[in-house]
């Protein structure tokens, strides 16, 4: 069941991205832009998580579903900036994508280490790949990233 839903968001999200290509016309920002492209890799990583057969396949996986998670807060909150006309400077916006580029590169190290996940493991339940985690350090900034992030949009919001 989860893994047709999977699949569904992954069909409906290439589609939707699909429609975006065809009407956009250079007419939307590039943030709302990277957030139709990076909506189907993070659906895709999911799905492939689902359909994985080995602890290997599904780490890989997640790192690929770990490119939403890293960089789709951070192309929402710079859009809400630009829609809300604040302009911020460019070194607020590079230290933003170093934040963020750092903590995937902290992703990539999964199984490997205990920086991001101290213990991985993996099985199946109902022909569905689940992946069991004990988190590490990085992840702890992760979701302090996250937060930052969902917090500066709403302030952001509130301000305009």
């Amino acid at each position: 069941m989860i893994d047709t839903y999977y699949l569904a968001a992954f069909i409906v999200s290439v589609v939707l991205t699909g429609v975006y290509m065809f009407v956009w016309h250079k007419r939307c920002d590039v943030h709302i832009t990277l957030l139709f492209a990076l909506v189907p890799v993070v659906n895709l990583g999911f799905l492939l998580i689902s359909r994985s057969q080995s602890l290997e396949a599904a780490i890989i996986a997640n790192e690929v579903a770990y490119i939403g998670g890293c960089y789709l807060q951070l192309m929402i909150m710079l859009a809400v900036f630009s829609l809300c006309h604040i302009q911020l400077n460019r070194w607020i916006k590079t230290a933003f994508f170093a934040l963020s580029t750092v903590i995937f590169l902290s992703t990539l190290t999964q199984g490997s280490n205990g920086l991001f996940y101290k213990s991985l493991s993996f099985t199946r339940e109902n022909g569905i790949s689940v992946l069991h985690k004990e988190y590490g350090p990085m992840h702890h900034v992760f979701l302090g990233m996250v937060v930052l992030y969902f917090v500066l949009s709403w302030s952001a919001i509130f301000y305009a």
